[in-house]
């Protein structure tokens, strides 16, 4: 991970990342905390999940970490749009942290 991030800061790609709140989320949160061209943001509490979505130009990858990790890829713009827009209401529920 710590490549992929040096990799994406160089290109200036910027994140934002949601996370549950409880305590492994707690110290990746923290462990980002300050990194260049990224932002974080903590659900509030009992609003967890494992299933994690990440967008990109016309992808979905939805994945899950469990014993055996699963990750499903959608090329779709439409779809992507749509968990980008889901991602920006959440995001505005989970505040900012202090």
């Amino acid at each position: 991970m710590d490549s992929w991030h040096a990799q994406r800061v160089k290109r200036k790609i910027k994140i934002r990342r949601l996370f549950n709140r409880d305590q492994a989320s707690e110290k990746s949160v923290k462990k980002l905390f300050g990194a260049k061209l990224t932002e974080q943001r903590m659900m509030p509490e009992g609003f967890g999940s494992s299933l994690g979505v990440w967008t990109c130009r016309d992808r979905a990858i939805l994945w899950f970490v469990k014993e055996e990790p699963l990750a499903i890829v959608i090329e779709n713009k439409e779809i992507a749009h749509g968990f980008r827009k889901q991602f920006d209401f959440l995001w505005e529920m989970a505040g900012k942290e202090k």
